[in-house]
């Protein structure tokens, strides 16, 4: 099982982490979608982002952009990030899901 994140912002990925209204979460076994939640976000700082996302047990943070800080951070907590993308996060989630590779 793999779970996967994407902020949001409207239905699209969110420009930056921490600018998202909300967060997708899904968790995925087989490249196939097992559940779906939204969770609505409250502006809070960046290091409380990064506690959410590994109390969530998120192993992919798929974003528009998240500072170097946030990324290092998130990656020795063995988390996988892919910035740099763009578009209706539906879209975005079935591109990774087939095994689409984006330029981080």
């Amino acid at each position: 099982m793999k779970t996967i994140a994407i902020p949001t912002f409207g239905c699209r990925v969110s420009p930056r982490l921490d600018c998202a209204e909300s967060l997708l979460i899904f968790t995925t076994q087989n490249e196939k979608i097992e559940k779906r939640e939204e969770i609505r976000l409250i502006k809070n700082s960046p290091l409380v982002s990064v506690a959410m996302l590994k109390e969530l047990q998120v192993d992919v943070l798929i974003c528009g952009g998240v500072t170097k800080t946030m990324a290092n951070k998130l990656e020795s907590d063995e988390l996988e990030v892919i910035s740099w993308v763009s578009g209706d996060a539906e879209d975005v989630l079935g591109r990774y899901l087939s095994g689409e590779k984006f330029e981080s």
